[in-house]
This record gives structure tokens, C-alpha cells and sequence, in this order.
């Protein structure tokens, strides 16, 4: 079974994960979906107010609800299935657009006067002087740094689940670089280095990631993130310096073919005894 739901109820789950409730979006049936997944399975926490594609099984179900253990969950894009009900149930639902002075009224009163489409183009651009005729500027320009948050998070999401980055990553890279994350990764995915501790593959997921942009071999960023990863590799060693020359035989592998790279050898240098890296520190 696999459905799309607007979320109206997240708890935690008694064994890690989560226990949230939903309605389908393309029903006007009051029926809740009780789903249940593990913490693994979501690619972070869902939350009311936002639409969530699942597929499972059903469990259990009643008069009122359907009980379901999921396979497979992920957030769905709120302008890729928006209609004029959606869009005002999300901004009225979702915890980010509250607290400032946007109430019922105000949105009611903000889609139906501006429209479905336009209003979700002017908040993407951030355009929102052209909302200040609607609703208070201050209002209007909070919604758009809020609207504008939330699409930058889902977007870097799908970009790490697209190139096979571990989640894990996510909170941190989003409150390290909170705007237009996904261009300024497209721009240096060598960036990602710097997560080596979390993922310890991430020089080849890095690569991939660079290939598909067309990243030459010699490209000054990838040899910055070459020498930023041997760096931090030493680090967790329990090393806190290396040499100049020591730094060398690393960095000439830059320039070699990636499909080499993957079949060369360890460095002499990786051979030699720590004894004898010690004297040369």
C-alpha cells in the first residue's frame, strides 16, 4: 500500500523511530493512517503539517483508522502537489509559520487574494514586498524567510539522498550553511570533506558526486579537499602536525586519473613505521 498523507500527528516511537498519523491528500474521507516506522527509514523526523509519501502494510484498522508498519517513507515537496486547500492547511499546520502573526484569517485571505501559484513564486523568489498589500510587511517577510528555509532543507535533502550521502549529515550541514545549500555543494562538493568523521567513506561518495558535475581532475578544490581529508585523517590519529614533504606524495595523487587513484597502492610513506614518522615530526 503506498499513499501520500498530509501529517497531523507525530509521537516518538516506544523502540526508537517515530508513530505519526495522517489523512490522504487526494480523499476528503476523515480516516487517519497510524504509521509506524523505524528511526532508519525516515530521512529526519516528520512533522505536522508537512505531506509524507509511505508504502507499507496494514496492521490493523477500525471505524476511524488504518494501522500500518512501513517499508519505505520520505517528505514530499509541498509545490509539487499544491492545491489551494493544501496550501493554506500547511501554513496554517506546519510549527514554522507560527508565532509571528499569521493566523487563520490572514492566510485564508493571503491565498485566495494572491492565488495558489503565484504566492508560492513569489515566496521561492523571496519576493515578499509584493505580499506587504495583503498582510503586514513584517509578517510577509518573515513567511518568506521561513518558506524559504524549509524549500533550501528539503532540497538539500533529496541532493543527499540523490548522491548516496548518509542523512546523518544534514542537521549539521544545514545549520553550518542554512542558505542555497544545494548550489554552494554543486559549486565545491569537496565541502563535504569536512563530515569525514561521520562518514568515513566520504572521499568516494565526494567523487562521484564531482565526476557528475564534470569536475576536472586537476581542479584546484579537489586538491584542497584531498590534502583538508589526509589532514583530518591524522588528526584522528592523535597526530596534530605534519610536515610539508610529508603532504607532497598526497597531493601529486590529485592529478592522476581518478580510475588510477582507486587502484594505486598505499604511499611508501603509509608503510613506514610510526617510530619513524614520529622522528620526522
Amino acid at each position: 500500500m503506498q499513499l501520500s498523507l498530509r501529517i497531523t500527528s507525530v509521537t516518538l516511537g516506544a523502540f526508537g523511530g517515530f508513530v505519526f498519523g495522517g489523512k490522504r491528500i487526494d480523499k476528503k474521507s476523515g480516516k487517519t493512517y497510524v504509521c509506524k516506522a523505524n528511526y532508519n527509514l525516515c530521512t529526519r523526523p516528520p512533522r505536522t503539517g508537512e505531506v509524507w509519501s509511505v508504502k507499507g502494510s496494514e496492521t490493523a484498522h477500525d471505524e476511524f483508522k488504518t494501522f500500518m508498519i512501513l517499508e519505505s517513507c520520505s517528505i514530499i515537496s509541498i509545490e509539487s502537489i499544491c492545491s489551494e486547500d493544501l496550501l493554506k492547511w500547511h501554513l496554517k499546520k506546519h510549527h514554522a509559520f507560527r508565532g509571528f502573526g499569521l493566523g487563520d484569517k490572514k492566510i485564508d485571505k493571503l491565498v485566495t487574494d494572491v492565488g495558489t501559484n503565484k504566492l508560492i513564486e513569489l515566496l521561492n523568489d523571496g519576493n515578499w514586498l509584493h505580499l506587504s498589500d495583503v498582510i503586514n510587511e513584517r509578517i510577509a517577510q518573515r513567511l518568506s524567510e521561513k518558506w524559504i528555509y524549509l524549500k533550501n532543507e528539503f532540497e538539500t535533502i533529496q541532493f543527499l539522498m540523490e548522491n548516496n550521502i548518509p542523512l546523518s549529515v544534514s542537521k549539521k550541514l544545514l545549520r553550518i550553511c542554512c542558505i542555497n545549500t544545494v548550489e554552494r555543494l554543486k559549486n565545491n562538493p569537496y565541502a563535504l570533506v569536512s563530515f569525514c568523521d561521520i562518514i568515513p567513506n566520504i572521499w568516494s561518495l565526494v567523487e562521484d558526486i564531482a565526476t557528475n558535475l564534470g569536475f576536472n581532475i586537476e581542479d584546484e578544490r579537489r586538491l584542497i579537499g584531498m590534502i583538508e581529508i589526509n589532514l583530518y585523517t591524522r588528526l584522528n590519529r592523535g597526530h596534530t602536525a605534519r610536515s610539508q614533504e610529508a603532504k607532497k606524495p598526497r597531493s601529486q595523487e590529485a592529478k592522476k586519473p581518478r580510475s588510477q587513484e582507486a587502484k594505486k597502492p598505499r604511499s611508501q610513506e603509509a608503510k613506514k613505521p610510526r617510530s619513524q614518522e614520529a622522528k620526522k615530526l
